[in-house]
Parts: C-alpha cells; sequence; structure tokens
C-alpha cells in the first residue's frame, strides 16, 4: 500500500513519520520521514506499477532486495547510507541517510543557466577524483560491485559533509563470478556498448560512464547514445591535453582499450595539478518549521523558511519535538512550534482544544481536559503541572498540581498511562556513523 504523508512506519531500528512524498516512478515511491527524534529519513518504498509482467516484477524486487543488502551492509562516506530494510507483507520499504543538498544534474543545470558555460576544468578534476575514489571503493569490495549507471541524476552534493556521494544502487551488481548485463541496462549516452547485450560485467564498465560524466561537465552535454565523446570545443579552453587524453581513454568503446580501473583514472587526476579544495559550495537547507527551530545562543527563531543559522550570532538553530508513547501504539511526535503550548484532551462541548491533543492515544481518557503546559523562553523549556486528578511525573518524580519544572533534552514527563520524551537537536543531522564493513 502507498504510503501517504502522515502515515507511521514501525522499523527496528526506529518509527518514522511520512512528511512528503518526493517522487514516484515505475518501480516503486521515495518519501521524506522523520524520525521519533526529528531527523530526516528516505524511505524508498518498492511498489512496482501493475503493468509490469511476472518477469519484470520478479526481476525488480530482486533488484531493490540486492540495493538494500548493499546500502545497509556496506558503508562509505561517498554513498548514500542505508539503515534498515522494513519487510511488512509483500510491502518492502529501504530507510536510507537523507541527503541535505541537490543532485549534480540541478548543480550543472543551474550553473549553465547562470553562467553560460560549463564548469573549469579544476573544477571537474576535484568531481573527477571524488567519483574515482568511490567507484574504486565499489569495485574492490568483496566480490566487486559495479555501478552501472553513474550520471549526474545519481549523484549529490551533501551541502553538510561538503562531499559528492552516490545514491540509486537498483541497476547496481556484483562482479563476481560470470556476471553478465542481460538486463538492468544503464543510461542511453551514458551505457557503454557491454551494457546492450550480454557482455562480462567488469570495472571498466564503470570507468567508460565516469569518462562520460567527466566530459559533460567539462563540455556541458552528455555525447549521443553509443558514441564516445571527439569534440572538446565548448570545455575550458585552458584544459590540459592529459585531462582531454584521460577522458578519451576512459571512453573507448572496446573495453581492452580503456583504462582498466576506477583506481588507475584516480592516479591520472590526482597527477593534475589542481588542489583538494571542496568542489562546490552551497548553503545547507533547514526543512524543519520557523516557529519549532531556535538559536540556542540567544532564542530568536528563523524569520525565512530554509534558514539553518541564526543572522545574529551564527549559531545552529534547533528544533524541539515532544515524542508521545501510547500504549500498543507507535510513537508520534509533535513539533513545539509555540512558546506554550497546552497539553491534554480536547473538550467540544466546552470549546477547549488544547495545542497537542492526546485524546486520540488515550482511549481510557485517564489524561485531563487540563493537564499540563509546556514552555519555551529564550531556549529553556519548562513544563507545569495543571491537574490534580491525574499523576504527572517527570523522570520519574511526581509532581503536585502547578508544580514547574525545567526540561532539558531527553527529559521524560509521564502524564497519565502515556509517556512523552523532549528531544531537542540541530536542524542539521550529522552524518551517520560509517563502519568498515
Amino acid at each position: 500500500m502507498l504510503l501517504r504523508p502522515g502515515d507511521v512506519l514501525a522499523g527496528r531500528l526506529d518509527t518514522y513519520t511520512v512528511a512528503a512524498t518526493l517522487n514516484r516512478g515505475a518501480y516503486g515511491c521515495a518519501h521524506l520521514a522523520r524520525t521519533t527524534e526529528a531527523a530526516w529519513r528516505v524511505i524508498k518504498q518498492f511498489l512496482p506499477s501493475e503493468e509490469l509482467s511476472a518477469r519484470d516484477l520478479a526481476y525488480q524486487r530482486v533488484c531493490f532486495e540486492r540495493e538494500a543488502e548493499l546500502l545497509t551492509r556496506h558503508h562509505s562516506p561517498a554513498i548514500v547510507y542505508g539503515y534498515e530494510a522494513i519487510t511488512e507483507g509483500d510491502d518492502s520499504h529501504l530507510v536510507m541517510e537523507h541527503i541535505q543538498g541537490q543532485t549534480l544534474r540541478a548543480i550543472t543545470d543551474r550553473w549553465r543557466l547562470e553562467r553560460g558555460r560549463p564548469f573549469d576544468w579544476r573544477r571537474v578534476v576535484r568531481l573527477g577524483r571524488q567519483l574515482a575514489a568511490v567507484l574504486d571503493w565499489l569495485h574492490n569490495l568483496p566480490g566487486g560491485v559495479i555501478y552501472r549507471d553513474l550520471k549526474p541524476s545519481n549523484i549529490m552534493w551533501d551541502t553538510v559533509a561538503r562531499r559528492l556521494k552516490l545514491i540509486d544502487f537498483g541497476a547496481a551488481r556484483p562482479s563476481a563470478g560470470d556476471a553478465r548485463a542481460t538486463q538492468g541496462l544503464g543510461t542511453a549516452g551514458y551505457a557503454p556498448p557491454e551494457l546492450y547485450g550480454s557482455a562480462e560485467l567488469t570495472p571498466a564498465t564503470d570507468v567508460y560512464t565516469l569518462g562520460v560524466v567527466l566530459y559533460e561537465l567539462l563540455c556541458g552535454e552528455a555525447p549521443p547514445e553509443r558514441t564516445p565523446p571527439a569534440d572538446f570545443a565548448t570545455a575550458d579552453p585552458d584544459t590540459p591535453a592529459a585531462l582531454r587524453d584521460l577522458i578519451l581513454h576512459c571512453t573507448r568503446l572496446n573495453v581492452s582499450e580503456r583504462l582498466s580501473t576506477a583506481g588507475a583514472v584516480l592516479d591520472a587526476l590526482r597527477s593534475l595539478d589542481a588542489d583538494d579544495a571542496p568542489p562546490l559550495s552551497l548553503p545547507p537547507r533547514n526543512l524543519h518549521p520557523p516557529l519549532a527551530c531556535f538559536c540556542p545562543t540567544c532564542g530568536a527563531s528563523p524569520v525565512t523558511d530554509g534558514a539553518a543559522y541564526c543572522g545574529h550570532d551564527g549559531s545552529a538553530y534547533r528544533v524541539a519535538v515532544l515524542a508521545v508513547a501510547p500504549r500498543y501504539r507507535p510513537v508520534t511526535t509533535v513539533y513545539l512550534d509555540r512558546a506554550e503550548v497546552q497539553i491534554g484532551r480536547r473538550d467540544p462541548d466546552a470549546g477547549w482544544y488544547p495545542e497537542i491533543d492526546l485524546t486520540a492515544y488515550d482511549p481510557g481518557r485517564h489524561v485531563a481536559r487540563h493537564h499540563g503546559r509546556l514552555g519555551r523562553h529564550d531556549g529553556v523549556f519548562t513544563f507545569t503541572s495543571l491537574t490534580q486528578t491525574a499523576a504527572t511525573r517527570c523522570n520519574g518524580a511526581l509532581l503536585d498540581s502547578g508544580a514547574r519544572v525545567e526540561l532539558r533534552a531527553g527529559d521524560r514527563l509521564e502524564l497519565a498511562d502515556l509517556h512523552a520524551t523532549l528531544h531537542v537537536r540541530d536542524v542539521l543531522d550529522p552524518a551517520p556513523l560509517r563502519e568498515a564493513r
């Protein structure tokens, strides 16, 4: 069943609330989701078209499962991080890192639109080094992995980590054994001849696609389908002959005439006179509602959507949520987007509608209508108990009616039968830990 905004998906590591659908294709959807601690994730849902044949459906499921296995097992700073795979009946989901940035396709299109020219050659070399390094890492994993579909729309620039990352591993496959390209071609214009037949896949397959991407970054567009690059007329006029020759050697139609490994391409790019400074510079974007964010230094909220840093002192904004845990139901997160919010049950007869309405999570009606008040003043959180009829605890300590306590991130409230935890975090998610596997 298609996930929709507001749906909750429970996994082994966390509970995810769908915020929006990012895109939908022939084989599934990608959704933006929020964890119980207000971190962003992308959920890739396997939901193929009903028009697919049984054979295509089976093959695409294998590709999805292969991608999930690869991304949750092998981690690198240069590929999207896979957290967990979740299967419910026939529904399959892959929870991945949300990369805060843009695709290389969007960046290059905007660059050419604003400047009227492609990248200079040094920028191309810096980008190429990162791409060659991650392909070399994939090729040297146990069994080897051929990415097969390198193109600007499958490459993202992470504005927080300030580096390139590969996404969409649906076409990737091991190179061990008699691996042949029988299905799942790459993209026209980027794919080498062996991906159109049943030839054996080798690292040279990715070398070809890397060469085409370098050519496009340098010249502004990819060559026609099954046509190797030849004309560098639109390239930076200062481009060294060594870079042009490298691209030509990567894109030979005959596999035996190409450079055979991404490592060899990386060595060649490192020999060119370009430093290792970050090749791109784009500001990160905050996806949380501005009113739920605040500066930890001055307490001010952002005045514009997307702002990640305070304009007064440069501090990174933080966001606050209350994670409510009902009995026998998934955790629900609520943004704390006001200076003060009332917590309790609604009473339509009395015209009482608290900002945090716990009615749906309290079938036993144990929570009081006016149960408590949660406030935020200059970045300091407080909770005031307002009920005499229902027990209220903070970190296990019973609160009298009228008692006011200061809350810190991670503090736990017990509101009758419900538990609620305050989570406060930077609006920009840090890069996940990278285990060497």
